[in-house]
């Protein structure tokens, strides 16, 4: 990847999100940095922009101080979306219909991770690996209880809802593609 160019990077630390962070430095992603830089992702360039803000609340949500983490989500939620065009991919829907379900991500857990891991690789690699999603999210169900003993009772049953649900999320984002 090319090394970018920020007056705002300093000693691998991003400025602008670690405002935006009230203080907690934000060490910087270079691929963050690539997409701060770019106008064709943000259309505000190197400054608080939705990648800045993103970078601020991942730091937080990384130190475990949920409560901030719920603060800045909230405060900086008119930054986190303009001028940006939401495309949701196939690991946002299927934050979006658990949540329907009232499962939330910790900020101990690799939902966040997961998630933005789906969107970057798109619906034709979800679908390839669904299988792989699907054990994310046992893994998850049995680590929480979310599922209450469905998971242990009846593990054949809790993995065919569960990659239900992927394939719905995937459907879903293959309908939002240019």
């Amino acid at each position: 990847m090319q090394s970018v160019v920020c007056e705002h990077l300093q000693n691998g630390t991003c400025r602008i999100a670690t405002e935006l962070a009230r203080g907690l430095p934000v060490v910087a992603d270079p691929q963050a940095c690539a997409a701060c830089c770019n106008p064709q992702h943000c259309s505000v360039p190197q400054t608080d922009n939705w990648v800045t803000a993103s970078l601020a609340i991942h730091t937080h949500r990384k130190a475990g101080d949920a409560a901030m983490v719920e603060r800045l989500s909230h405060d900086l939620a008119d930054i986190l979306y303009r001028g940006r065009r939401v495309v949701c991919g196939p690991g946002c829907h299927l934050h979006r219909l658990l949540l329907g379900y009232g499962i939330r991500p910790r900020h101990d857990c690799g939902c966040e991770e997961h998630t933005l891991e789906m969107d970057r690789q798109g619906a034709e690699w979800c679908r390839a690996n669904v299988e792989t999603i699907v054990d994310w999210l046992m893994e998850e169900a049995l680590q929480r209880h979310f599922l209450g003993v469905f998971p242990r009772v009846a593990p054949g049953a809790a993995r065919t809802a569960a990659r239900k649900l992927v394939l719905q999320a995937i459907v879903l984002a293959e309908g939002e593609q240019p």
